[in-house]
C-alpha cells in the first residue's frame, strides 16, 4: 500500500552524494526531482524509472549552487495508486 511508504533522506558523506532510501511493497516507476522553495524544478533524477520489489537508493548530485532551501520529490506510481514524497533537504 501506499501509505506505508516511507522515505528516509541519506546525507552526504565523501564518498556518495545525498539521496533517499526507501522500500517498494511491489514493482513501480520512480521519477525523482529536485525543486526550490517555490516548486521549481532545478534537477531531474532517476526518471520514470521501473523499480522491482524491494529497498532501494536513488543518489543525487547538488550541482546546482543555488542557495536557499531545496527539497527532493519522490513519486511511486504502482499499479493501483501512487504517492508523492518530500523531503527537505
Amino acid at each position: 500500500m501506499a501509505s506505508d511508504i516511507h522515505a528516509n533522506l541519506l546525507f552526504p558523506d565523501p564518498f556518495k552524494p545525498a539521496g533517499l532510501e526507501f522500500d517498494l511493497p511491489e514493482p513501480a516507476v520512480v521519477s525523482l526531482t529536485i525543486t526550490d522553495a517555490d516548486g521549481i524544478t532545478i534537477a531531474s533524477h532517476h526518471q520514470r524509472v521501473r523499480l522491482p520489489t524491494g529497498h532501494h537508493e536513488l543518489r543525487f548530485r547538488d550541482d546546482t549552487e543555488m542557495k536557499g532551501p531545496l527539497y527532493a520529490n519522490l513519486l511511486i506510481e504502482m499499479q493501483e495508486e501512487s504517492v508523492r514524497i518530500i523531503k527537505h533537504l
